[in-house]
């Protein structure tokens, strides 16, 4: 039997953990892509980006690392001195996270105009860090302001989920995460808001699959702030996943103030 990893905790790959979540091609048909965006949490589009675009970002990214490679290596990521932290401050970076395309699907998912969370995650993870992010729902960390958001998970370059890909538990946007909590075990027992990092447990306990995919360069998740999601660790050795967090909300409503600034490693968010 084939086993995954999410930080220490091994969940077996089989239909009974892990169900494909179906793509729409873009472009699509709107009132079918916002259906599913409001009654699933989340949408997986295929053919958003432009691989040349996403792999130009990459490149860039990677280049930093180069330009910084005699500084102090032991810097945590994100933060000041890390080629992270500079990276979400360049031009380059600012550019792709306004993309066009992104803010008018988002636009039509939430109904509205919209602008974007100036915070914007980048994370990279390779084979050798045992690490991924714990099941978490993303209004824990935004709860300070409106919950009409909407997230890109964007890889840059392919991401099969053994790469260290995002996993959706189905049907979970109207789960009470706090109700899960106590039956838990977790490796964070003084951060209340990652749920467990332990995904066959919160798969038994609600009952449901883990939902992935296998995405190509230019796919892109589209989830709303109230769907429990993860990611596994990356066992490819010879592939770093790099992904952003690009968020939108609804214009003219009260944004999380946390969320107005450009991210850095050590903001807790």
């Amino acid at each position: 039997m084939v086993f995954l990893k999410s930080n220490s905790a091994s969940i077996p790959f089989n239909d009974r953990y892990f169900q494909t979540l179906p793509a729409l091609s873009w472009p699509t048909d709107i009132a079918a892509a916002r259906e599913i965006f409001h009654n699933q949490g989340v949408l997986r589009l295929r053919g958003v980006l432009e691989p040349d675009e996403l792999f130009k970002v990459r490149k860039a990214y990677l280049a930093s690392f180069q330009k910084k490679k005699k500084d102090n290596p032991s810097v945590p990521h994100g933060l000041p001195g890390h080629p992270a932290y500079d990276f979400v401050q360049t031009q380059t970076f600012q550019d792709f996270s306004d993309h066009p395309k992104l803010q008018s699907i988002a636009s039509a998912l939430l109904g509205k105009p919209v602008r974007r969370l100036k915070r914007t995650p980048v994370r990279h993870f390779s084979h050798t860090q045992p690490m991924a992010s714990r099941a978490h729902v993303d209004l824990t960390y935004l709860d300070e302001g409106t919950d009409n958001v909407v997230t890109f998970w964007v890889s840059l370059g392919d991401c099969p989920l053994q790469s260290g890909g995002l996993v959706y538990l189905k049907d979970s946007s109207g789960l009470d995460a706090a109700e899960l909590q106590p039956h838990l075990p977790t490796d964070r027992p003084d951060d209340c808001r990652p749920i467990t990092h332990d995904l066959q447990a919160l798969s038994d306990l609600t009952g449901q699959p883990w939902l992935y995919a296998d995405i190509k360069a230019g796919d892109v998740f589209a989830h709303g702030p109230r769907i429990i999601h993860a990611s596994v660790n990356n066992t490819t050795e010879d592939w770093m996943r790099i992904s952003l967090d690009i968020r939108f909300m609804q214009d003219g409503e009260d944004a999380d103030p946390r969320w107005s600034d450009n991210w850095r490693g050590d903001d807790g968010y």
